[in-house]
């Protein structure tokens, strides 16, 4: 690579070309899948044995979990636009209401997005829930005005291999062990590496940056701009690569230097800095 990296994308167990199952969003598994990924990534001949994280969303949550594994060749992470630092109460049910966007994220339905590549993705209600148990909850579900009010909702009641996932989140409707588990602000203090979180400045995403930032306590950055920008991610890169120089290749790009928070005001459309 140009800049001396080697960027390397993983399949989750149960996508893609993966082997194994999916158990839904953020299964304790994927942390340590993780963590084993970045061990074999070390004993490789072109490793160096330094190693960051980088991506967005989902991409950026499974960053934390993985560092709260705390694999000892994990030197950095970049966490970017965090989805659900909590994922009951910052992700699908804020306010009590149902959040629909994992029917979107896991069909794919929205735009630039392809979704998830499911090869053997499970509903962990159904597989861990007594058959007459399941039935209740489902009868119930498609009793909810709020649910039956959408037909693809309440379609994919009928029919949930549709969307695992999503069918899991209508069925548990409360918080609870399921969530806690899949709840990365409840580990965030296990990591032990530099992160440079960033996240733009609307919608649900603001919650989750603004809480694992100040939970941190290790060396950090934060920086939040203005909007999500395109798919695929290209924005703010050249100043990713000014924390990996640094943290990674031990090149002084001064990036720790500069107060720890850069934010940028749509208002008076300039980036300003402060120290909390």
């Amino acid at each position: 690579m140009p800049r001396g990296y080697i960027y390397v994308i993983a399949d989750l167990r149960g996508t893609g070309y993966s082997e194994g199952e999916y158990e839904g969003l953020f299964s304790e598994k994927e942390g340590e899948g993780g963590a084993d990924i970045l061990e074999w990534l070390a004993r490789q001949s072109w490793c160096n044995g330094k190693i960051g994280m980088g991506g967005i969303c989902y991409f950026a949550t499974i960053q934390l979990f993985v560092a709260a594994e705390q694999p000892p060749h994990l030197k950095a992470i970049c966490p970017w636009e965090i989805f659900a630092d909590d994922l009951y109460n910052h992700g699908l049910y804020e306010g009590g209401v149902l959040n629909i966007f994992l029917y979107g994220l896991y069909t794919g339905t929205y735009p630039a997005r392809c979704g998830y590549a499911p090869k053997s993705v499970t509903s962990a209600m159904i597989r861990n829930t007594p058959p007459r148990k399941l039935k209740q909850l489902v009868e119930k579900a498609l009793s909810n005005p709020d649910l039956r009010q959408y037909p693809y909702l309440y379609h994919l009641l009928k029919y949930p291999e549709k969307n695992p996932i999503l069918f899991d989140f209508m069925l548990k409707t409360l918080d609870g062990p399921y969530y806690r588990e899949r709840a990365v602000c409840d580990r965030v203090g296990k990591t032990q590496v530099p992160a440079y979180v960033g996240e733009p400045l609307f919608s649900f995403f603001f919650r989750p940056q603004i809480h694992i930032y100040n939970t941190l306590k290790v060396p950090k950055k934060f920086l939040p701009y203005s909007n999500m920008g395109t798919r695929p991610w290209k924005a703010q890169h050249e100043e990713i690569l000014r924390w990996y120089d640094y943290w990674l290749k031990g090149i002084d790009t001064g990036i720790m230097d500069e107060p720890p928070v850069r934010y940028y005001t749509a208002v008076d459309n300039k980036w300003s800095k402060a120290k909390e």
